[in-house]
């Protein structure tokens, strides 16, 4: 994930690109602008592309590029009234970070958001990579903006529970707590 290295110094890495498309809010034209691009690197099955192309995407559709050699993998997640933290999706686009990547404006969600995202979806590697960011954290001196974070998690009260988790974890297994600046300290 070289969002997470480049941006949030997260030493993880995936092969795998994630597009959220707001089946709601996204302009017709550019979304097949983009499925149009997309089938030009990708090989996309017949039933796949009639998914794609007549928006019926529910959860994730996983797309291989045409060249083998290219080891990565692109995610298109259906971001609607329907999905599970909906609001939250939102809120991570409404926030958005515009960046800049090899010449490239990319578009990524701000670090808070990116944790909300994680407690959301919450599998085992979210929660490995949680749990990384914090150690490392405590080692670069990085700090997470507390204030933000909590006003994110005070919508979602299950996302609240499972940072709570997180951070007894850390404790526990690392002896580091956050303290009131969002900075990862050793636990006194």
């Amino acid at each position: 994930m070289w969002v997470g290295i480049t941006f949030y110094e997260i030493p993880i890495t995936t092969t795998d690109i994630d597009i959220a498309i707001f089946m709601d809010l996204e302009d017709k034209i550019r979304i097949e602008k983009l499925l149009s691009m997309l089938r030009e690197a990708f090989e996309i099955g017949e039933s796949t592309w009639w998914l794609l192309a007549y928006l019926q995407i529910k959860g994730f559709i996983h797309l291989v590029p045409r060249n083998k050699d290219i080891l990565l993998r692109v995610d298109i997640i259906n971001v609607d009234k329907h999905t599970e933290f909906y609001s939250l999706w939102r809120d991570t686009l409404l926030s958005r970070a515009e960046v800049l990547w090899r010449g490239h404006r990319i578009y990524i969600p701000t670090l808070e958001n990116w944790i909300a995202l994680k407690l959301a979806s919450f599998r085992s590697k979210d929660k490995l990579q949680l749990i990384t960011m914090l150690t490392y954290y405590n080692q670069l001196d990085r700090r997470i903006n507390i204030g933000r974070l909590q006003e994110i998690l005070k919508k979602y009260t299950i996302l609240a529970e499972r940072w709570k988790n997180i951070l007894e974890t850390v404790k526990k297994e690392h002896n580091l707590c956050i303290n009131d600046e969002g900075y990862i300290v050793s636990c006194s």
